[in-house]
């Protein structure tokens, strides 16, 4: 996460750096898959989401390398309906209750930063592929809402949270209509199976709920300006 804060305040920092490298911005539009763990959310959690990222990234001065930040954020909710011996987060679903309802959504949101190797050049031909690694701060909200057990209906709310550091891998093209100006598609890794999340709602209960994800696939497609 300091990594990322310094980087993002170099990135604004003095006019003059800004006349020295060319910057670049956009965003994109993203199509995020990501799986869970058998009972620990496989079958409560939107497997797949939309999302967003806007971006700023410097194309360094004479090299083949791009320093890009960015903001990650994605949501998506599903309803359930469990019975008997079925998973809730982790916790058994019991005969007393069956069956029971749930509204459940996830955010995944946070800034990340990577190291971007473009070939070939940004200004020389119209179709450039590039591939990077580097490191999302990412938040993880598990929202869980009982609309309805048994016969009665009702509503608690039980919310799993976990925020880490994580790993991205990033492959990807542009292709540019002028030198200011291209679309870009995007293939992105995070290794979201560390956003390991434990209830964090302060209500008391015999059995803790948790969410275990499986690592995440980002497709996306986006604008990139250039000046």
């Amino acid at each position: 996460m300091k990594l990322i804060i310094v980087l993002l305040s170099a990135l604004a920092s003095t006019t003059t750096i800004a006349k020295e490298l060319p910057f670049y911005f956009g965003a994109d539009g993203q199509y995020c898959k990501m799986c869970f763990k058998q009972n620990y959310g496989d079958n409560l959690y939107n497997k797949k989401s939309l999302g967003l990222n806007p971006f700023f990234g410097i194309n360094i001065k004479d090299s083949p390398f791009a320093v890009e930040v960015g903001y990650q954020y994605c949501d998506s909710s599903r309803t359930s309906t469990l019975t008997a011996n079925e998973y809730a987060s982790g916790v058994q679903v019991p005969q007393t209750l069956e069956p029971i309802t749930f509204r459940s959504s996830l955010k995944l949101k946070g800034p990340h930063v990577s190291l971007l190797l473009l070939a070939p050049r940004y200004d020389a031909y119209p179709l450039q592929f590039f591939g990077g690694i580097g490191i999302s701060h990412t938040k993880a909200t598990f929202e869980r809402a009982t609309m309805q057990f048994n016969s009665f209906v009702g509503k608690t709310n039980r919310k799993m949270e976990a925020s880490r550091s994580l790993r991205r891998l990033t492959l990807g093209a542009n292709y540019f209509f002028t030198k200011e100006f291209a679309i870009r598609a995007t293939l992105v890794l995070v290794n979201t199976e560390k956003l390991h999340a434990f209830a964090s709602d302060g209500i008391q209960s015999h059995f803790i709920p948790e969410v275990r994800p499986q690592n995440s696939v980002y497709y996306g497609v986006g604008l990139r300006w250039g000046f």
